[in-house]
C-alpha cells in the first residue's frame, strides 16, 4: 500500500487471555470471528479487497474532476476498512476482555475494601 492505511499484524494479548476474559456470548461470537478470518476464503477475499484499495487509489489519482478524486478515494477509504476488518474486530473484543477485566479488579478492590 502507498501509506500505512493497512493494519500491521500486532499480538499484544494470546487468544486465551481475551477468552478468558469474556462472558459466554461474547466467547462464541470471538470465536466464530475467528474461525471466519482463518479460513481460505477470508484470505482470498481480503486480498481481492487490498486489490480494490490500490484500484480505488489509481481511480483518484487519475481522476478527471476534484470530486472523482473525492469519491475514489472515500471508495479507498472503504475498502481500507473491509481490508482491515479481521485486526479491527479481534482488537474490539481484545478491548472488551480489558474492559471486563477491569471491572472484575473493580469489583474484588470493592469487596476487599467493605470486608475491612
Amino acid at each position: 500500500m502507498s501509506n500505512e492505511a493497512l493494519a500491521e499484524n500486532a499480538e499484544p494479548t494470546t487468544t486465551l487471555d481475551i477468552m478468558a476474559n469474556l462472558d459466554e456470548v461474547q466467547r462464541e461470537r470471538f470465536v466464530m470471528f475467528q474461525e471466519t478470518f482463518e479460513t481460505s476464503g477470508w484470505q482470498l477475499f481480503r486480498e481481492w479487497a487490498r486489490g480494490k484499495v490500490l484500484e480505488a487509489e489509481n481511480n483518484g489519482v487519475n481522476a478527471k474532476s476534484w470530486e472523482d478524486n473525492r469519491v475514489a478515494f472515500g471508495v479507498r477509504a472503504a475498502w481500507i476498512e473491509v481490508y482491515n476488518m479481521a485486526e479491527r474486530t479481534m482488537a474490539e473484543f481484545e478491548q472488551v476482555a480489558l474492559s471486563n477485566q477491569e471491572e472484575i479488579s473493580i469489583e474484588e478492590a470493592q469487596d476487599d475494601l467493605e470486608s475491612l
